[in-house]
């Protein structure tokens, strides 16, 4: 049986801020997405694979999939 090692996700591996991208506002990591997207959606009933489909975010996508 071979043991397959997943990442751990962990905040800093999905989210930055830098104030060179977007003025610091915290987005996905290696997008300008701001993670705010995401809470307005699931705020108002969308899903998270709506907004995945939206944002077509594949990395995400993959990442949320493990």
């Amino acid at each position: 049986m071979k043991f397959e090692a997943r990442a751990k996700l962990t905040m800093d591996s999905l989210i930055t801020c830098d104030p060179e991208i977007m003025s610091g506002t915290p987005v996905f990591k290696n997008t300008r997405v701001p993670i705010e997207n995401l809470i307005d959606y699931l705020e108002t009933g969308e899903s998270l694979d709506d907004f995945l489909e939206d944002f077509r975010l594949s990395v995400m996508n993959k990442l949320c999939r493990r």
